[in-house]
């Protein structure tokens, strides 16, 4: 009983940290993208709501983004 219980406790640390701990660290990820995501739609309706115009918003809205991503935006 004593050998069932230490394995099922090294393979549970086992499958924590060798299988759970990375997808951890990508849902983390894919949270942050979601949270600067959404801040940038309520940014962006607070200023549709303010009167300001289609080309300050978007000015506003894109110096948030990365650097990579602003050069694909001025290029579109």
């Amino acid at each position: 009983a004593m050998a069932v219980a230490l394995l099922t406790t090294l393979y549970g640390a086992f499958i924590a940290n060798i299988l759970f701990a990375p997808m951890v660290t990508k849902l983390e990820g894919y949270t942050a993208y979601e949270l600067v995501y959404r801040e940038m739609v309520v940014e962006g309706l607070r200023n549709i709501a303010r009167g300001e115009s289609p080309r300050n918003i978007q000015d506003q809205l894109v110096s948030n983004l990365p650097p990579k991503l602003q050069e694909k935006m001025a290029a579109a």
